[in-house]
């Protein structure tokens, strides 16, 4: 797919459009490019809930929408939050009105 070649993948084995099969020939046989190895071999550090703004609760804590951004609930306190828009990492915490 990197290529622009349309590819299914079945159990073991990668289909192609037939009227791509020459090229995928020419993919598959170089070597897997470095940074796909990279990727491959980068650790992803573990998913952590956030805490709640409010009581600082961590185990009451429910996603309660991903569409734009994640929007979260404490079940002990009610707070409601969203992670911040603006963030690219995702770190910052905009706390809503909920008083």
């Amino acid at each position: 797919m990197r290529h622009g070649i349309e590819s299914w993948v079945k159990q073991v084995q990668v289909y192609v459009a037939a009227d791509q099969l020459e090229q995928a020939q020419a993919v598959a046989a170089q070597p897997i490019p470095q940074d796909i190895i990279d990727e491959w071999n980068t650790a992803l550090p573990e998913f952590e809930l956030p805490v709640c703004p409010r009581c600082g609760s961590k185990e009451h804590v429910m996603l309660t929408s991903a569409d734009p951004v994640n929007a979260w609930l404490c079940e002990a306190c009610e707070a409601e939050w969203t992670d911040a828009e603006s963030s690219g990492d995702n770190t910052g915490v905009q706390k809503s009105s909920t008083p």
